[in-house]
């Protein structure tokens, strides 16, 4: 939500490519975490089931899922909530029906 990412997005994320592969971040709530920057090293992410974007998928996660107050520090209606807790952006493939061939 950096006002200097919206403005220019391409240069942004041309600038998190220059400083690696993989980079330590932030989300916009201060969670931790790495951001994977090139296309063939997002491909092999998504195919290594190592790697789980949906909380409950983390082995001895508990409590609430963390992406409920992403939602609601950016004050995203509740429902529409249910559309962007549940799409392909924020799914693990397992939990995706055809998705096999990522």
């Amino acid at each position: 939500m950096d006002p200097d990412l919206l403005a220019d997005p391409f240069g942004g994320y041309g600038r998190l490519r220059e400083q690696g592969p993989v980079v330590r971040g932030r989300f916009v709530d201060g969670t931790r975490v790495w951001f994977v920057t090139r296309y063939d090293d997002v491909r092999a992410v998504l195919r290594d089931p190592r790697f789980v974007n949906t909380p409950s998928h983390v082995p001895g996660a508990q409590g609430a899922d963390p992406r409920e107050g992403m939602m609601e520090l950016l004050n995203v209606p509740e429902h529409l909530r249910v559309y962007l807790l549940g799409s392909i952006l924020d799914s693990d493939p397992r939990t995706i029906r055809g998705c096999a061939a990522w």
